[in-house]
C-alpha cells in the first residue's frame, strides 16, 4: 500500500470547489431539498392538528381543568413519527447521492450524470454503506461510551482515594479524550469505505480498514485538520450572521417576551410568519452545504486515488 500527502488530500475540497461551483451548488441544493422536504410537509400536513391537539392540552392544564382526552395528540403524534422515519430515508438517499456526486467527479469524470448527479447502483452502494455505517456506528458508540463511563468511574475513585477530587475530576476528562480518541480513530480506519465503494462497485466498509494500515495518523491528522476547518468556518460565519442581524436592529425579536408572544398566536398565523425565514435559512443551507460537505468527503477520495495510484483528481478539470 502507497502513502498520501495530507496536503494534497486536503486542498481536493477546495479545489472542487474552485473548478466546480456549480457542480457543488446544485448538489447542496440536492441534498437539502432531500433531507428538508419531509419535515416540510410533516409540517404543512401535521403542523396545525398538532400545534392545536397541544394548545388545547395546556391551555386546560394552565386553566386548572381537566386537561382532557389526549387520544387526539398521540395520533397525531404517531403521524409525526412516520414522517420522521421518512426523515431518515431521505436523509440516507441524500447521502448517498452526494457522496457518489464527489466521487464521480474525482474519482471517474468520464460517467458524466447531470453535473455528476446520477441515480444508479453508485448510489444503491453508497446508501447501503451509510445505512450500515450508521447502525454500526451508533452500535459502537453506546458500547464505548458504556466503556468510558465504567473507566470513568473507576479512574475517578483511584484518583480520589490518591489526591482527592481534583485526581478524581483528572482521572474523569483522561477517560473521556480517551474515549474519544478511540471513536474518532474507528472512525479514521472506515473513512475510506465510501470512496473504496464508489471505485470498486461493490459494498468495501471493511477493505477500509486494509486500506488505512500504515496512514492511519496520515488521515487521523487530516479529519482533525478537517474538524477544525469547518469549525472555524462555522464560528466565522455565526459571527458574520450575528452581527448583520444585530445591525438590523433584530435582537428583540429573539427576547422570551416576543418569543412567547409569537408562539401565542394561532398557529396557522405564526407558521405563515416564519415561513419566509424559513425558506431563506433553507436556501442559505442549500448554498453553504454543498461546499461544506464538499469540503469534508473530497479529501478521503483524494487518499484514496492516491493510496491506490487511481488517476489523480487533477484529471476531473
Amino acid at each position: 500500500m502507497g502513502t498520501f500527502s495530507i496536503g494534497e488530500a486536503y486542498r481536493a475540497g477546495f479545489g472542487l470547489v474552485a473548478r466546480k461551483p456549480l457542480h457543488v451548488l446544485v448538489w447542496g441544493v440536492v441534498y437539502t431539498l432531500l433531507r428538508v422536504l419531509p419535515y416540510v410537509l410533516m409540517v404543512w400536513l401535521v403542523g396545525p392538528d398538532l400545534f392545536k391537539a397541544w394548545g388545547d392540552f395546556v391551555a386546560n392544564a394552565a386553566a386548572g381543568g381537566d386537561p382532557g382526552d389526549l387520544s387526539e395528540f398521540t395520533r397525531t403524534m404517531q403521524n409525526v413519527n412516520s414522517f420522521e422515519s421518512l426523515g431518515f430515508l431521505t436523509s440516507i438517499l441524500a447521502a448517498a447521492i452526494f457522496n457518489a456526486a464527489v466521487f464521480r467527479t474525482l474519482l471517474r469524470p468520464s460517467d458524466g450524470g447531470f453535473l455528476g448527479l446520477k441515480l444508479g447502483m453508485d448510489e444503491l452502494w453508497q446508501g447501503l454503506l451509510y445505512l450500515v455505517m450508521v447502525i454500526l456506528g451508533c452500535i459502537f458508540v453506546i458500547l464505548a461510551a458504556l466503556v468510558g463511563v465504567l473507566a470513568g468511574g473507576i479512574l475517578f475513585f483511584i484518583g480520589k482515594a490518591v489526591g482527592g477530587n481534583v485526581l478524581g475530576g483528572f482521572g474523569i476528562a483522561l477517560a473521556v479524550i480517551a474515549t474519544l480518541g478511540v471513536v474518532l480513530w474507528v472512525i479514521v480506519r472506515f473513512s475510506l469505505a465510501g470512496p473504496a465503494t464508489f471505485a470498486n462497485r461493490s459494498f468495501q466498509l471493511f477493505e477500509s480498514w486494509t486500506l488505512t494500515k500504515g496512514n492511519a495518523w496520515g488521515l487521523f491528522g487530516l479529519t482533525v485538520l478537517l474538524i477544525a476547518t469547518i469549525l472555524a468556518a462555522e464560528i466565522v460565519l455565526g459571527v458574520a450572521m450575528l452581527s448583520i442581524f444585530v445591525s438590523l436592529g433584530s435582537t428583540e425579536a429573539l427576547s422570551p417576551d416576543a418569543i412567547e408572544a409569537f408562539f401565542q398566536q394561532p398557529a396557522d398565523v405564526w407558521m405563515l410568519q416564519a415561513t419566509p425565514w424559513l425558506v431563506g435559512g433553507t436556501l442559505v443551507g442549500a448554498l453553504l452545504s454543498g461546499a461544506i460537505y464538499t469540503i469534508l468527503m473530497a479529501p478521503y477520495a483524494s487518499a484514496y486515488a492516491q493510496l491506490t495510484a487511481t488517476p489523480a483528481p487533477a484529471s476531473a478539470v
